[in-house]
């Protein structure tokens, strides 16, 4: 089992999505920038309680987890 984290919801200060290539019994972790604004705007259009979405836009900008309210 691989667990590599996640696409879109870095938590480890890294703001790159995070994927892992298994070939012939090798693992091997990748990651690759995305356009983290694109995504923060379109998060602003969704229909969230704006906690939630303050907290997802937190997550996205500064890859960790957003404070503790």
């Amino acid at each position: 089992m691989v667990n590599v984290g996640s696409v879109g919801q870095p938590r480890d200060g890294i703001p790159r999505a995070s994927y892992a290539i298994i070939e012939d019994g090798r693992v091997e972790l990748r990651r690759i920038a995305y356009n983290v604004g694109r995504a923060v705007a379109r998060l602003r259009d969704l229909p969230l309680d704006d906690t939630r979405r303050g907290q997802l836009i937190h997550i996205l900008g500064h890859a960790g987890e957003p404070p503790v309210t």
